[in-house]
């Protein structure tokens, strides 16, 4: 990929990061940061800022956020990735302490969080299972809540960088809700937000060269690039429905790693086809 091409997917990526409106509902702790536009962003400084990208989607997307606190709104970080250690042992970590325009303190947990709707059956309890089945929306957002956000308050005397009290605990969980492709039923949680955005799933079995429009051109999304789906720079890149179609025959009949992708178009319809043995067994992680 070009310099261009990485610097035209990592703006937009930061755009969705921001943009994207959060997978979860009824939480009186969800964060509701401040809609951006591309100008805003100085690409050289975002670019200097950036450095080398780290693959796994959890921390690029933490990147995005970081430079959407200090780079745009100008906030002062006291502490990112903050690491609790007692008698020698992790016992959580802190994403971020900022001190906002205001002056207040806020602790701040981020996640991007990718989720395929179960509609007639459930995987441990859960019917939004990530393309890791160990994964499940209701138990991420429980761990947020109770976990992840008290650490700040339970530990705080562990916080050296701190000099007063933490004013508000947030949290953002931004990411998409894959529906199944022959059943799209809205998937419904007590946490879930009825504005989360949407993709479709499939088994590898299911996917045939119909399942989208003729002469669609499909993209398979690379780590860390998960989220605006930004990647596609020329009509010559990508697959045709039927050359797709043997890329997903021969991937699966050498491992189980799932397939993320997006069709190409004014509106982008985000997939995941996973091993026809999902969520029994599964691999990949975010």
């Amino acid at each position: 990929m070009s310099f261009d091409a990485i610097e035209t997917t990592v703006i937009n990526d930061l755009v969705w990061a921001i943009n994207s409106p959060s997978l979860i509902g009824n939480v009186d702790q969800n964060w509701e940061p401040r809609k951006i536009a591309k100008d805003e962003i100085d690409a050289t400084e975002f670019l200097r800022f950036f450095g080398s990208q780290n693959h796994r989607v959890g921390r690029y997307f933490e990147r995005l956020i970081s430079y959407y606190l200090t780079g745009i709104c100008r906030f002062t970080m006291i502490a990112e990735q903050k690491q609790i250690i007692i008698n020698g042992k992790t016992v959580g970590e802190i994403d971020f302490l900022f001190r906002d325009s205001c002056g207040q303190t806020l602790h701040l947990e981020t996640a991007v969080k990718f989720y395929l709707h179960l509609p007639d059956a459930t995987h441990q309890g859960s019917r939004l299972v990530g393309p890791n089945p160990n994964d499940f929306f209701e138990r991420k957002v429980d761990r947020m809540l109770t976990r992840q956000l008290s650490i700040s308050e339970e530990h705080f005397d562990q916080i050296h960088e701190l000099r007063s009290k933490i004013d508000y605990r947030l949290l953002w969980m931004a990411g998409r809700i894959y529906d199944h492709y022959a059943d799209r039923t809205i998937a419904e949680s007590h946490s879930l937000s009825p504005d989360h955005l949407r993709g479709i799933w499939f088994h590898a079995r299911e996917w045939t060269p119909s399942a989208f429009p003729t002469h669609s051109r499909i993209e398979l999304l690379r780590k860390p690039h998960w989220l605006s789906g930004s990647v596609l720079q020329s009509p010559n890149q990508g697959f045709g429905n039927e050359q797709f179609g043997d890329f997903v025959r021969n991937h699966f009949a050498q491992t189980s790693r799932p397939l993320h992708g997006c069709v190409a178009g004014d509106v982008r319809q985000f997939f995941f086809i996973v091993s026809d043995r999902w969520p029994s067994l599964g691999q990949g992680s975010p």
